[in-house]
């Protein structure tokens, strides 16, 4: 039989208490759902009570229940609880109802009246036991719920891939709208800048090739100077032509061959000091009257220049020695000279860079040549051109 409070297997019908959770047994009617009261029964007999006589006796057995029946005590102590030590083996002894996880099953099974009572549900029993098992509707329910987890995970995707296409799309889109742009814009002129003024160079070697007349002007005489092709005053050593031009020392001025009066002109020429120290004038002569009347426009090789006024043997100076960066400096090296004349203005250049505009009207005519100071200078590509 089992026990009705606990459920466990009794190997032995006549147990006063279970031995797995001490509960009284013998007070229990059988075929009864509940436990007789198993606090202390006094010896009194009920008045008037007769002895039951058992029916279900085999034949010829002795009824002993015809027995007197014998003084029962005053009072039945309780059994102790069996201590958590001497619990049967499969069951919680600390469990308040402790159930068997697997009943002990013994060599002779239980007799049809032996049959397991009812065990009794109780709404504590301890959230470990092992037969606690998930509802088949909350399997179903998280399976659900792993499914739509990968549904961010899908929109995401899906979010990213519409982006890339877009962006494609649209660079696609800004390429083909550049591309016709650009081949507009080639159709269209191209606007010219408008010139601007040179600022001033850092002087550099005069230019080999000879100098040219200017836009719209008139060449009135042009000699590179390297033969007395046109008839130069020739008075050597003072005077004199040489392979690399016209040779000039000592002082002299040698004025150009050219017969007809000038006026208003642009005289150029190349000058290069061969020897000497480098702080002795040459330059250009200017409307030149007569001896000791005419202008000279004139530089030195350390990097100064001057425009003097000779008159009657008298020298005025319009503008004293002033040091210009356009000077080439250097004995040996070539300085381009240049003064434009118009009336009686005189603009003057270095190495086509104005270095000043100087104003006197002694001498509004006169012929135009060369001069060398003590030292001796060499000069090519002379040109004279009127406007």
């Amino acid at each position: 039989m089992f026990c009705p409070y606990c459920g466990h297997y009794l190997e032995q019908n006549n147990l006063d208490r279970c031995p797995n959770c001490a509960s009284p047994l013998q007070a229990q009617v059988e075929g009864s759902t509940a436990p007789a009261d198993p606090r202390p029964v006094a010896n009194t007999p009920v008045a008037g009570a007769a002895t039951p006589t058992p029916t279900n006796l085999p034949p010829g057995a002795p009824n002993h229940e015809q027995a007197n029946t014998p003084t029962m005590p005053e009072a039945v102590a309780p059994i102790p609880p069996v201590a958590p030590d001497h619990a049967v083996s499969g069951y919680h002894a600390t469990s308040r109802y402790p159930q068997p996880l697997a009943p002990t099953i013994t060599s002779e099974p239980p007799t049809e009246s032996e049959a397991a009572p009812t065990i009794p549900v109780y709404s504590d029993y301890p959230p470990n036991r092992a037969y606690a098992r998930s509802h088949p509707l909350q399997r179903q329910i998280a399976g659900a719920s792993t499914r739509k987890s990968h549904l961010p995970l899908i929109a995401v995707s899906l979010l990213a891939l519409a982006a890339l296409v877009i962006v494609g799309v649209f660079s696609y889109m800004s390429l083909q709208a550049r591309g016709k742009g650009n081949a507009l814009n080639t159709s269209q002129p191209t606007a010219t800048p408008l010139a601007t003024m040179a600022p001033t160079a850092t002087p550099s070697p005069a230019p080999t090739a000879s100098p040219t007349a200017i836009l719209h002007s008139t060449v009135i005489f042009q000699d590179p100077l390297t033969s007395n092709t046109y008839g130069w005053e020739v008075d050597p050593p003072n005077c004199y032509f040489a392979a690399d031009g016209y040779h000039v020392s000592n002082n002299f001025v040698c004025l150009a061959p050219i017969t007809q009066t000038l006026t208003d002109i642009t005289v150029s020429v190349q000058a290069t000091q061969v020897s000497g120290p480098d702080n002795v004038p040459y330059g250009l002569t200017l409307r030149h009257i007569q001896k000791g009347s005419y202008y000279d426009f004139d530089v030195r090789s350390d990097g100064y220049w001057e425009f003097v006024k000779h008159q009657a043997g008298t020298l005025s100076k319009m503008q004293d020695y002033t040091f210009s960066a356009a000077v080439v400096q250097g004995v040996g090296q070539t300085n381009a000279l240049k003064v434009v004349m118009r009336g009686a203005t005189f603009d003057c250049y270095i190495n086509n860079n104005q270095v000043a505009t100087i104003t006197d009207a002694s001498f509004a005519s006169g012929d135009v040549g060369v001069f060398g100071g003590p030292n001796e200078t060499v000069f090519t590509h002379y040109l004279v051109t009127a406007p």
